[in-house]
């Protein structure tokens, strides 16, 4: 039985035109659905979603949800209908609270005061933003953070943000249980079988819909949890959070020579970034800090794009220092309104001033051209008013200024030299105060900030982020080739490195064969005209370095570019996605199809075959605990004639695929598409 609501009582658009966050992707939405909860029902919201669900189903309608707009690609954008997330934002206590759903292991952890581990359950609609306002709420806290909070948390999760504290995985593996909604609105519980959190016993009672299929699969699991929406409709999760904590901020200004051979000798003698962690313990932080020292909890490192030579390393440590620094800023006051931020406003004249002082310079250099040089001066000088307007004005986004003066200065002959001082005053901006004095306070707004950063328009930009195995040295080869090229480029901002612990999601960018993954992530100043050269080679010279980029960002990845940087990582989520959906559709869209994110392709490694009564011939094909294990002949030429499946088997190096032949009474059979003689034939593989 579906448990849908018999009505839409949410909200519901014709033609609703959509746009992401980032002004990049638009689209139209032929229908538009909003689920929302009636009080005091809190499973109304599932039960509204559900009828979306089915509703699409019936009528033979795509379907594909999104949150808050937050990725850069068009992965929440729709063929067809279109369900936001946005008010299924509700905490959820029937499996978490007082454990009563749980496992004994996991009971006797919720119910530990003195523990610090603990469950949350929470609908996947929630702005990050305010999941760590609740959580604080309840003295508790998300174990890491990426640098923004205005996603949702189904996106963070379905594309695999991290943050920078190098020992905790990515967002994905803080999930300990999904409610998806699939075709038709039948609902599933997933969980890993080799932990799980809950026993069916206890939990079945306390589930909406009692026809939820409970799931304890491995491989479904940790395919479902980064699937950019192709499984399904994401609505819960359980995650294991922590109590609440507080980090200490130290940023200093190493040398681009010294970071990077720090790197490298970590690399080289297998110890990482023992390297590093020695090369910076060496300066001595700001007076009074004292609880910023050892290891770090998080860090990161920044080069100005324009200048790779100015290098940024920013540190935080546990603490439990009480004190926050600064001390919190008094409560505005009124007066004029100003979009950006007033540190931002000061900011914007200074390098507003910085470029005019630059126009009066190159204006002075075209003076002594004969006959052109007085009317090129007197172009350059009249756009000096042009940028003292866009800070008379007062009302301004803050990027948007920094863009049009870096694009007049690009514009101007000689002008451009002060291109990466300029880029160099904002980014060392952003982290001042930490350098001059250092920062400390809660976890959650030390990392990505307060429900009005996320809701800032003062940046919008352009980024790629790429993530390598942080046990080889191909990011630092990638590094070392943007690092030399950026500043050739008409882009502004920064390029990055964060460090997390290696993911156990299939298609998590951070599934990597070491311990550890590194994110690389070149970020721009919005609406620069080098913008998209820069994108398309930080992309391109990742890939051939094995950088995957990240599903949320700039991402061009084709099919072919999934299978090469994925490998069997994809065959195996591809399969997980087979055994949910089957060859269903309902959720696929473009950026899901472009990337052969659908449950096609999958080849299978045939290892024995099962012969019939006699040994007249062969009936089933088999492979040593493969789930899919045994398939009969006739379901298996099926498979091959439809696409949907490759099957092959192997002798040494050699792969034999299988084909679908013809006898001379027309009956179809399987046999290996090398020398039928050779050891990879089908006859001769052993009995299963």
């Amino acid at each position: 039985m579906v448990c849908k609501a018999a009505t839409f009582s949410g909200t519901n658009e014709h033609d609703k035109v959509w746009r992401n966050w980032n002004e990049d992707v638009q689209f139209t939405a032929n229908e538009y659905f909003e689920p929302a909860h009636t009080a005091p029902d809190v499973n109304d919201g599932l039960a509204q979603l559900v009828h979306v669900v089915a509703r699409a189903t019936d009528e033979g309608q795509s379907l594909h949800a999104i949150g808050s707009g937050w990725a850069f690609e068009d992965v929440a954008a729709s063929d067809s209908w279109v369900v936001s997330l946005r008010r299924l934002d509700h905490s959820l206590g029937y499996v978490v609270d007082g454990g009563a759903g749980l496992t004994d292991e996991w009971r006797t952890r919720q119910n530990n005061t003195t523990g610090t581990e603990r469950l949350f359950h929470v609908e996947a609609g929630i702005r990050i933003a305010t999941l760590c306002e609740r959580l604080e709420s309840q003295g508790l806290a998300m174990p890491t953070l990426g640098g923004a909070n205005g996603q949702a948390l189904a996106g963070v999760i379905s594309t695999s943000t991290h943050g920078g504290d190098w020992q905790r995985p990515p967002f994905p593996d803080l999930v300990r249980a999904v409610h998806l909604v699939i075709e038709g609105g039948k609902e599933m519980w997933i969980e890993r079988a080799s932990a799980p959190i809950t026993t069916d016993a206890r939990l079945k009672p306390l589930l909406p819909c009692a026809d939820t299929e409970i799931v304890r699969d491995d491989r479904i699991f940790d395919a479902v949890t980064v699937a950019c929406g192709r499984f399904g409709i994401m609505y819960s999760f359980v995650l294991e959070v922590t109590t609440s904590f507080r980090v200490v901020e130290v940023v200093t200004t190493p040398s681009r020579s010294a970071v990077l051979k720090a790197l490298r000798d970590g690399q080289d003698n297998g110890t990482l970034y023992a390297p590093l962690f020695d090369l910076l313990s060496m300066d001595t932080p700001p007076a009074g800090l004292d609880d910023a020292t050892g290891d770090p909890y998080f860090f990161q490192i920044l080069f100005n794009s324009q200048n790779p030579n100015d290098v940024w390393v920013h540190r935080r440590w546990v603490t439990t220092n009480s004190a926050d620094l600064p001390p919190p800023p008094p409560p505005p006051t009124g007066g004029n309104v100003v979009t950006a931020e007033p540190s931002n406003y000061d900011l914007a004249v200074d390098i507003v001033e910085a470029a005019n002082a630059a126009l009066i310079v190159a204006a002075g250099v075209a003076e002594a051209i004969p006959v052109v040089g007085p009317f090129v001066s007197l172009y350059i000088l009249g756009l000096i008013p042009y940028l003292d307007g866009l800070i008379a004005s007062r009302t301004f986004r803050f990027g948007s200024v920094v863009a049009a003066v870096l694009d007049t200065l690009w514009k101007v002959p000689g002008a451009g030299y002060a291109v990466p001082g300029i880029n160099y005053m904002v980014v060392d901006g952003r982290f001042r105060p930490a350098i001059t004095s250092g920062r400390r306070g809660p976890h959650y707004l030390m990392t990505s900030g307060t429900r009005a950063d996320s809701d800032s328009d003062d940046y919008k930009a352009d980024s790629i982020e790429l993530v390598f195995d942080g046990t080889t040295t191909d990011y630092l080869d990638f590094l070392d080739d943007i690092l030399a090229i950026a500043p050739s480029f008409q882009q502004a901002g920064y390029v990055s490195l964060r460090y997390s612990k290696a993911s156990r999601s299939l298609l998590s960018m951070h599934r990597v064969g070491g311990t550890h993954a590194i994110s690389i992530e070149a970020a721009t100043l919005k609406n620069l005209p080098g913008n998209p050269d820069w994108m398309k080679y930080a992309h391109n010279a990742a890939t051939r370095r094995n950088g995957r980029p990240h599903w949320g960002q700039y991402n061009k990845l084709n099919e072919l570019g999934v299978v090469m940087l994925y490998g069997s990582q994809l065959n195996e989520w591809r399969e997980a996605l087979l055994s949910v959906s089957g060859s269903s559709t309902l959720f696929s869209n473009h950026y899901c199809r472009s990337r052969g994110l659908e449950p096609t392709s999958i080849a299978r490694e045939v290892t024995a075959v099962r012969r019939g009564k006699g040994h007249r011939g062969i009936t089933h094909l088999c492979a040593q605990d493969a789930f899919w294990s045994p398939v009969t002949v006739a379901q298996a030429i099926r498979e091959i004639e439809s696409g949907a499946i490759r099957y092959f088997t192997r002798a040494g190096n050699r792969i034999a695929p299988l084909s679908v032949v013809k006898d001379g009474h027309g009956s179809k059979y399987l046999r290996s598409q090398r020398d039928v003689t050779a050891a990879d034939n089908l006859d001769n593989l052993p009995p299963c």
